[in-house]
């Protein structure tokens, strides 16, 4: 009886030596592959910060475009309004 014990409590160590190797096994392949997915997302995350920079950049370009339009615009509305107001003048005057 106790041959057959010896045997099963071997035979139980064995199972659990393996399954703990099956284990460290995928605990490894696991990390690799999450070691990989951490680069993949570090060099996405690059990436996308120096498109976010060159679109600041162009933001920023569009913006001073943007303000110097509307100056343009003010500056053509008030020549416009001053040379309404002086062709009425003349045609008030005759």
């Amino acid at each position: 009886m106790t041959f057959f014990m010896n045997r099963i409590i071997l035979l139980t160590f064995v199972v659990l030596a393996l399954v703990v190797l099956k284990l460290l096994f995928a605990n490894r392949m696991l990390r690799e592959k999450h070691q990989g997915k951490m680069k993949q997302l570090k060099k996405s995350q690059l990436v996308l910060s120096q498109k976010q920079e060159k679109l600041m950049e162009k933001t920023a370009i569009s913006s001073q475009f943007q303000k110097e339009h509307k100056s343009g615009m003010r500056k053509l509305n008030e020549e416009i309004f001053f040379l309404q107001k002086t062709l009425f003048d003349l045609l008030s005057k005759k």
